[in-house]
Order: structure tokens, then sequence, then C-alpha cells
């Protein structure tokens, strides 16, 4: 479902809004409507949609999204301490645990 991959950016918004109670610009909402318009339009069109897709498509955007609300935290909660490379490699790190079965 690549069209789904698309509404990563909408995700992101809804969970910074609800873990981190940002509320997002107007300019921001606005330009967030094209693109669900977008994927509905091309979702509602497709030929073989199947839940399983679907599901994992948007299981993928939700997991980003948090990984992307999370280090937006740690970024703010870091006094100085902490860069952006620094927390890439820490959440590197982490996935790659998580990944271990």
């Amino acid at each position: 479902c690549p069209p789904l991959q698309a509404c990563e950016p909408f995700v992101l918004v809804l969970t910074s809004a609800l873990i981190l109670g940002t509320r997002p610009s107007i300019p921001l909402t606005l330009s967030l409507v094209p693109v669900v318009m977008g994927v509905s339009i091309a979702s509602a069109t497709e030929l073989c949609f199947n839940w399983l897709g679907f599901l994992s498509a948007m299981a993928s955007n939700l997991a980003s999204a948090l990984r992307n609300t999370y280090s937006k935290a740690c970024l703010k909660d870091a006094r100085g301490d902490l860069s952006s490379v620094n927390l890439l490699a820490i959440l590197s790190m982490q996935s790659a645990v998580m990944m271990i079965p």
C-alpha cells in the first residue's frame, strides 16, 4: 500500500498532539488535507485492496510516527547533552535490540 505511506505526516501530527500535547498550526493542518484526500482517492480506487496490507502500512506509519515523537521528546528534554546524531545512534541500537527474536 504505497499510497498509505504518504499518510505518515498525518499520523505524526496526530501522535504529537496526543502524546506531546502539541497543537498543530492551521497552515500545517490545511497542508495535510490534500495528502489525506489523495490517499483516500487512491485507496478507494485500488482494485486489489486487502486488510492485511492496509493494517501493515498503518502499523508502519504509526511506528515511524512514534519514533519521531519519541525523538522530539528526548531532544526537548535533553539539556544540551544529546545531539541529534547521538539520539539517532541510541534509537538505532534500541531498534536493533528489539529485532532480536
